[in-house]
């Protein structure tokens, strides 16, 4: 019988060599065989069938697990981190974040690139692994805290707060001609922002429903009235939005950057007018379902 190495597998099933040592590890490839610290795995092996509920959230959890290459999840990384960062005038192509996504590290650039920048898109891979695997987690203040710091670890604004235990802004700062709450507030309107939110959810689970989109739309609008940071409050609020959304079982969206405009002006006019940023929102989402019909990723339809 011929074998083949643990590298050859990961390469012909598409999945990274620590998901097959799993494999083998658990017994789910028959005729494994470990020799000392080697794993050999018989030529004519089957990949082990996953148990997949198939519902966004489980496949990237499992996806995140196998490290598996081209899925959603994938996807997913690269386009969040891309699109965010865009949005806030980075100049990091999207070909650049797959690389660093992919080899952690980054091909020669045209032009100047941030450190800070570069940083923060690390971190954010980081950040949307954190959510995928505490999706389900109640939102609290001390959950955004620890988002900030995860993403803006080693950057300027990171060194210029270890001197404080909480990250949140000491000065006024201004959204698209909206001022924020004032520093003395932010941890107390936070609070109270997300323990409105989490009732919300628990009165909807009490009637066996959930939340829709006009909820996290609320959320996200006061969230970004409050601007508990010094800078990435956009980030931030749309990591949230990510999280919510595979908590909710609601179809996510990433905002691209011709839809700036549309999008941080419904922010900010959400009270008076929803119709700019549901508008924006439902326009991304309506992209994000093709992902999920390539993937063949079920999903539920919106009200």
């Amino acid at each position: 019988m011929e074998y083949k190495t643990v590298i050859q597998i990961s390469e012909e099933w598409n999945i990274t060599p620590r998901a097959v040592r799993n494999y083998c590890n658990a017994g789910k490839i028959n005729g494994a065989q470990k020799i000392g610290k080697i794993w050999l795995i018989p030529s004519g092996a089957v990949a082990p069938k996953r148990v997949s509920k198939k519902d966004l959230l489980s496949v990237l959890k499992n996806e995140l697990e196998d490290q598996t290459k081209n899925g959603i999840y994938h996807g997913l990384q690269v386009d969040s981190a891309y699109n965010t960062t865009s949005l806030d005038g980075c100049n990091v192509t999207r070909e650049q974040v797959r690389y660093m996504f992919d080899t952690k590290t980054l091909p020669k650039a045209s032009e100047a690139i941030l450190i800070d920048d570069l940083i923060e898109i690390n971190n954010h891979f980081k950040c949307v692994n954190y959510i995928i695997k505490t999706a389900k987690k109640p939102l609290k203040e001390a959950y955004i805290r620890k988002l900030f710091c995860s993403l803006e670890n080693a950057t300027e604004i990171w060194e210029n707060n270890l001197t404080t235990h909480m990250p949140y802004r000491k000065k006024d700062i201004v959204f698209n001609e909206v001022h924020g709450a004032e520093p003395e507030e932010i941890e107390e309107k936070l609070k109270k922002l997300f323990n409105e939110y989490e009732e919300k959810i628990r009165i909807a689970a009490k009637n066996k429903e959930k939340i829709g989109l006009d909820e996290l739309l609320e959320l996200l609008h006061g969230f970004m009235m409050i601007a508990p940071f010094d800078k990435a409050n956009g980030k931030i609020g749309r990591l949230i939005l990510l999280k919510e959304c595979l908590r909710n079982e609601i179809v996510p969206f990433l905002i691209e950057s011709d839809m700036k405009i549309f999008y941080d002006r419904g922010v900010v006019k959400w009270k008076e007018e929803p119709s700019i940023l549901r508008n924006a929102v439902l326009v991304a989402q309506d992209k994000f379902r093709t992902y999920l019909d390539y993937f063949k990723i079920k999903y539920k339809k919106q009200k």
